[in-house]
């Protein structure tokens, strides 16, 4: 079991232990005077991707914010705030560890210890984590491997958000700078009703948001308030340029800021060009196709790797590989483009 575990649970500090013995000192206790009392977990947050099947995440954290620790409630860990998550190490970012009397409570204190952990700039298994810890099965120790399989539906979805709250918490946040280039400051006028307006984008779909006098909440350093006629809703934000992360109660949720429709268009044309870009930083560690061959969708055209994890770049189309930009052995960023593929249409074959 893991060492933070058996400690949590007997009260004894395995390290300590391990340096006394390596002393010459004896074991402090012998195995039958060592009780168990309580229930632990340990949770361990990687820099991970669950809903791209588990793939590694890297890159910079731009906001960390952990839970209050105690005697009950341990963080064991060496990332802080700005450190770089680099593809040539083990993804794991910390490991969360409460105790409680019992299993109930203390997959609860898990719970509530995920859902303080804030952390923006890469993507993290914390969501992932906090579903599976309040899963029936699991907490009733229904466990096998195909545990996930079985429950991927609720596992590996985005989190369950009240999208009108999160799209107002953002507008909120964003609304606390309103000379931002791509929003529009409305109805300065005397007597009447100033508005803020933005273009926005959650979960893919484009929102209007209009933020003014009557949108009730407040906004502070790191928290945001919103007044509905029912409720107060909390949570956590950081904002980082032109896109704002929520911590709310049900997970992570992310707002984007919409640039002018020119932007959209380069995007888009760019998405339809053969572009076949790194999924992730990593290293190049194989090429399996040649300028000028032939290839069919679905046929391995590289071979990425990050964190231990090995990663195949298929062809999304059918198509003749055009240029090729890397050689194996090359360390790429992710989103840079490796090859180009042109498409081959039905009609020309």
């Amino acid at each position: 079991v893991e060492h933070p575990v058996t400690e949590m649970v007997t009260g004894v500090d395995l390290v300590a232990w391990q340096l006394k013995v390596a002393a010459g000192q004896p074991m402090p206790l012998l195995q039958a005077q060592i009780k168990l009392q309580g229930h632990a977990f340990e949770a361990r947050i990687y820099a991970e991707d669950p809903l791209q099947d588990f793939q590694p995440s890297t890159g910079t954290i731009n906001h960390l914010r952990q839970p209050p620790t105690d005697q009950h409630i341990r963080i064991d860990t060496g990332v802080l705030e700005s450190d770089a998550i680099s593809p040539f190490y083990d993804p794991m970012i910390a490991k969360l560890i409460v105790w409680a009397e019992d299993r109930t409570q203390a997959l609860a204190k898990l719970d509530l210890a995920l859902q303080q952990y804030h952390l923006q700039g890469i993507a993290t298994n914390i969501d992932f984590l906090r579903r599976l810890a309040t899963l029936d099965d699991f907490a009733q120790a229904k466990l096998h491997t195909g545990i996930i399989e079985q429950h991927q539906e609720l596992l590996l979805s985005p989190s369950p958000q009240d999208q009108h709250q999160v799209l107002a918490m953002a507008g909120l946040v964003l609304a606390q700078t309103p000379q931002q280039q791509f929003s529009q400051l409305t109805a300065m006028r005397l007597n009447q009703t100033q508005q803020i307006t933005f273009n926005v984008n959650y979960l893919g779909e484009d929102h209007r948001l209009c933020i003014d006098p009557t949108t009730a909440g407040t906004v502070t350093q790191d928290q945001v308030l919103l007044q509905t006629p029912q409720q107060q809703v909390k949570a956590g934000y950081y904002r980082h340029g032109d896109c704002v992360t929520l911590f709310t109660h049900n997970g992570r949720a992310e707002v984007s800021l919409l640039s002018p429709s020119v932007d959209d268009y380069s995007i888009s044309n760019e998405a339809d060009s053969g572009s076949i870009c790194a999924p992730m930083n990593g290293s190049l560690i194989a090429c399996m196709v040649s300028a000028g061959q032939v290839v069919a969708a679905g046929d391995a055209l590289m071979l990425v790797e990050a964190m231990k994890m090995e990663h195949t770049i298929t062809a999304p189309t059918d198509g003749t590989v055009d240029e090729i930009y890397f050689n194996v052995g090359d360390l790429v960023s992710a989103d840079v483009q490796l090859l180009h593929l042109q498409p081959i249409n039905v009609e020309e074959q």
